[in-house]
């Protein structure tokens, strides 16, 4: 989606506002509590176009600059404070259209993007933390060996887990037994092979080729951001061979999601 023109933005005069009516005020003699407002998140008001019903209560359109990035706020204010209601958009080299409050941009479409969420900014519904979707996905259109003890059968990208997310990591692949197999038991390690087991579970063999799937989740609540590769295996059990089965028409895959707060899944083990 090419990146278009600004947003037209459109306010509501007061009903007793007429031409060239002093209610309108465009300058930057802005009115002290929105000017407070916004330096209460460090941002500073440059220039404001108000809407004035009375001594305290106007409808306002600022140009704000909030970490020496321009930015365009639609509120209002009354005696109970000001009510940014609107982030409008963003002026800059990279111009973006947010949507937030409190002077806070949640939701950004920037150019060449149709969605994105602002690195470090939590998009929240009702309260909670929503995750961010996938951030990796690894397949394979051929088979793996037979294959008895554990081992690898798909290695994830490097990716990057950020401190105070949880994440779900999936692997999905068709198991062929041998020898008297009944399980693959699956794990997902870190790094390699002989990395800690992060996620593990069996899938059952019903005599037959058989979809196999497990997930789990992990966090990271280390304080850091951890960046890793981690690697799904299978065994057999409790004898025999499996094998994982894979074409053009039965891709195996692995991938990982960001699944939301870290705070909300105090279960998930730390990657």
């Amino acid at each position: 989606m090419p990146w278009g023109p600004a947003p037209m933005i459109s306010l509501v005069l007061p009903e007793d506002a007429g031409p060239n009516d002093p209610q309108i005020d465009i300058g930057t003699d802005n009115p002290p509590d929105l000017v407070a407002y916004y330096a209460g998140f460090g941002d500073t008001l440059i220039q404001s176009f108000i809407f004035r019903a009375n001594a305290t209560d106007y409808t306002y359109l600022a140009l704000v600059v909030g970490g020496g990035i321009p930015f365009m706020a639609l509120g209002s204010s009354n005696a109970a404070g000001v009510n940014e209601m609107e982030t409008i958009f963003q002026i800059g080299a990279n111009p973006e259209l947010i949507l937030g409050s409190g002077g806070v941009g949640l939701v950004a479409i920037s150019p060449g993007s149709f969605f994105s969420i602002r690195a470090g900014a939590g998009f929240g519904i009702d309260g909670v933390i929503q995750g961010r979707g996938r951030i990796d996905y690894v397949f394979s259109t051929a088979n793996t060996a037979a294959i008895g003890a554990e081992a690898v059968v798909l290695t994830s990208n490097n990716v990057t887990y950020v401190d105070g997310r949880a994440y779900s990591i999936e692997v999905h692949e068709l198991h062929r037994p041998a020898g008297g197999s009944t399980l693959a038991l699956g794990n997902i390690r870190r790094t390699n092979l002989a990395g800690a087991v992060k996620i593990n579970d069996n899938c059952p063999i019903n005599g037959g080729d058989t979809t196999g799937q497990f997930r789990g989740l992990v966090r990271n609540v280390s304080g850091a951001d951890i960046t890793t590769v981690v690697v799904a295996t299978i065994a057999a059990f409790p004898a025999g061979t499996v094998q994982g089965i894979g074409s053009t028409t039965m891709v195996r895959w692995m991938e990982i999601r960001d699944w939301g707060d870290a705070a909300d899944y105090p279960g998930a083990i730390q990657i």
